[in-house]
């Protein structure tokens, strides 16, 4: 094939920092933009470029829709975009090249941070405590009627001294309500042995156990919900609330393939996404996303955290329109970026860039 001599580079930057390990640079105009570390790997690879006499133009542009991007190689109007995709069957069969593999990302999911433990007290109360403490009061009061009819030689006893009061039914229904709170000494210490009362108390305790048995039942998976969404893995992501995704992201038909619901939102930006989360947090487990952008919105909002959990990893390159680019000089690209990643000049940018924990991910 004819080899081209001038190729329009993108490359993934910001005219913001939305990151706090971005760093500022000025553009060929001037512009002063905020670039990661797709940045530095454009110019370790730019050296090839330099040293076969290609010329190029570099252009600058936040990668949030990857879907448009790759639209725009394949349509010509880019030659490379120096970025972190995933290779999928559609973008293969469009005619998109990718080099080789540059670093991993790993499938992850960003989710709000749990309530602290004022709050998580305040929902149990809310969500599941208020309504049987109104229950135990009615019934309390039920079944202090029906014992009052049914013993009334129901008797309080002090000591020696036997006291039959007027109050008698006042009492039954104090006896009864603390009852169903878990007191249940006074209902059948003063109980008589006859059939119809000790029909009732008997109904009364297992009534009470079974309340009780699923009062505590509904708080544990509360406090497990509000407290442990970390322990979401691979064995029961399937019993989880549904998660949103960007549509067009590949981490979208991984979590679909081992489980999870997922739910695809149309979006130019993942900052919308992760806000529309944020104002329905309580409909969804979490927004779906590589660990490099998962890590990057938990460091712009303290309220958000990511999932430390193992759902797999996808393949990270960059990508090229396959008409327009020489073999020889993707071969070398392939080649500079294997000895980068030998040399662990990857591994060292990526040190640079993220946290220790995810740092690993470039270490091929």
């Amino acid at each position: 094939m004819n080899c081209k001599k001038h190729y329009n580079i993108l490359i993934d930057a910001s005219s913001k920092k939305d990151s706090q390990r971005k760093i500022k640079i000025k553009d060929n105009s001037g512009n002063i933009l905020y670039v990661g570390i797709e940045y530095y790997l454009w110019n370790i690879i730019k050296q090839d470029f330099i040293k076969r006499n290609y010329s190029f133009t570099e252009y600058f542009s936040e990668f949030t829709n990857f879907t448009k991007i790759t639209q725009d190689v394949i349509n010509e109007k880019y030659d490379f975009a120096i970025g972190s995709f995933a290779t999928t069957e559609k973008r293969l069969e469009s005619g998109i090249g990718y080099s080789t593999l540059i670093w991993l990302d790993s499938n992850t999911f960003l989710y709000y941070k749990k309530n602290n433990y004022f709050n998580i007290i305040k929902n149990i109360f809310i969500k599941i405590l208020i309504y049987p403490i109104i229950l135990f009061l009615i019934l309390g009061i039920l079944f202090g009627i029906i014992l009052t009819y049914i013993s009334p030689e129901r008797k309080q006893i002090f000591g020696n001294k036997k006291i039959i009061t007027d109050n008698m039914l006042k009492r039954n229904i104090l006896t009864s309500i603390v009852a169903f709170f878990g007191e249940l000494g006074f209902i059948h210490e003063n109980a008589t042995l006859k059939t119809k009362g000790i029909i009732i108390i008997i109904f009364i305790f297992i009534l009470t156990f079974s309340m009780m048995f699923i009062i505590q039942s509904l708080t544990t998976d509360l406090v497990l919900e509000q407290t442990n969404i970390d322990n979401i893995s691979i064995k029961n992501i399937e019993y989880q609330k549904p998660f949103l995704c960007i549509e067009g992201y590949s981490v979208g038909k991984h979590f679909e393939n081992i489980g999870a619901k997922v739910i695809y939102k149309k979006v130019d930006k993942i900052k919308e996404i992760v806000q529309h989360y944020k104002n329905n947090k309580n409909n969804f487990s979490g927004v779906l996303l590589g660990m490099e952008n998962a890590v990057r919105f938990a460091e712009l909002d303290k309220n958000l955290v990511y999932n430390t959990n193992n759902f797999g990893f996808r393949e990270q390159s960059i990508i090229y329109n396959k008409k327009n680019v020489c073999e020889s000089l993707i071969k070398n690209i392939n080649l500079n970026i294997l000895k980068s990643q030998k040399n662990l000049d990857i591994y060292n940018l990526c040190k640079r860039f993220y946290k220790d924990d995810i740092s690993h991910l470039c270490l091929i």
